[in-house]
């Protein structure tokens, strides 16, 4: 485990590394997008609703609307700053996706109302899991559909180091550099989620996790 001790991120992205991130997921937003396609294909239908907690830039989101035209998404995230670059995404893409500015433990959506919710590297932005996830089980219909992707803080030490480098070989002379670094080190890992669900008594929801993610899962 590269961080023992969780040390929180915060859920505003720093100005002067906004321009990285979006980037970043601007350039592995389609290769995403396939990838939970293949997770969650099986799952949507025409007239559902797909609701992304956190979106940042909207990547994700912008390329599954071509995947998936007749599903109506829409991304919420905190930061206004993110907003508009999913708004310049969204133009550039030329898809409709819906955007709100909304707090993702605070959903402006009535209980059971939603099909899907998704959340992507978003997590370690959250100091409160429990809070959030009971958020998402409220506005979820009964045999709805979640799934969070994130980094886990206890992934192996040498893949840890790996990604580090990799990262910081790649953004050294921007404000961004230790991006991976500080993601790493804010996120959770499984027996601290499992602990979460427990005490939150959110018995539907389950946990996978591979050498390098941490997923929560509902209804897959």
């Amino acid at each position: 485990m590269p961080y023992l001790p969780r040390i929180p991120e915060g859920q505003e992205v720093d100005e002067n590394a906004l321009n990285v991130f979006s980037r970043v997921a601007r350039w592995g937003g389609f290769a995403a997008a396939k990838r939970i396609q293949k997770i969650l294909g099986s799952h949507l239908s025409t007239d559902m609703t797909v609701l992304d907690v956190g979106t940042g830039p909207a990547s994700i989101p912008l390329y599954l609307k071509r995947f998936f035209p007749t599903v109506g998404f829409t991304g919420i995230d905190i930061s206004v700053s993110m907003l508009e670059k999913a708004k310049e995404n969204r133009k550039i893409l030329d898809e409709k996706i819906g955007l709100l500015a909304s707090d993702g433990e605070l959903l402006p959506f009535r209980p059971n109302s939603i099909d899907v919710v998704t959340s992507f590297f978003v997590l370690h932005h959250i100091d409160s899991p429990g809070r959030l996830l009971n958020e998402i089980d409220r506005v979820l219909k009964p045999n709805g559909v979640f799934l969070s992707i994130d980094f886990r803080r206890d992934m192996p030490r040498l893949l840890f180091h790996t990604l580090n480098t990799l990262w910081q070989s790649i953004f050294f002379f921007s404000s961004g550099r230790f991006g991976i670094r500080d993601s790493i080190r804010a996120s959770w890992s499984s027996v601290e989620i499992d602990s979460i669900l427990v005490q939150n008594n959110l018995n539907g929801f389950k946990i996978h996790v591979n050498p390098m993610e941490l997923w929560i899962y509902r209804g897959l």
